[in-house]
């Protein structure tokens, strides 16, 4: 019985790493790179982001630096990435935890979300010094 459970189990979470795997593959995607009010380091230059996150972007004022920062004493138990947006005088920086799926620079919905959040705050008047 508990055979038949963990088969059961294993066959419905290689079906879910399958469909979104799948989703994945059909929606486009842009490098942090192409993003015209973006200016990445190299080491996050190729990080992607779905099409419908990067329009958004349009609307922003740049450059902005895109950066991956250190984690400091404590880091999470986690693949995850520590991103800096920077606002255009270099002076302040978002700070936004991403983390994208194993072996891939590829942001999710939400993680692409994140940074153009940080975008927005450090393109707005409203920094604070």
């Amino acid at each position: 019985m508990v055979l038949g459970f963990s088969l059961r189990f294993t066959t419905l979470c290689t079906a879910v790493l399958l469909c979104e795997q799948i989703q994945g593959a059909f929606s486009t995607q842009v490098r942090l790179g192409q993003i015209r009010v973006l200016h990445p380091d190299a080491a996050v230059r190729d990080y992607t982001i779905p099409e419908l996150v990067a329009k958004r972007f349009e609307t922003l004022e740049g450059p902005l630096r895109v950066s991956e920062e250190p984690w400091g004493e404590i880091r999470p138990r986690c693949l995850c990435v520590n991103l800096a947006v920077w606002s255009a005088d270099g002076k302040h920086k978002a700070l936004v935890v991403v983390e994208p799926p194993f072996g891939s620079e590829g942001l999710d919905d939400k993680d692409a979300g994140k940074v153009y959040d940080a975008a927005v705050k450090m393109n707005s008047n409203k920094v604070a010094s």
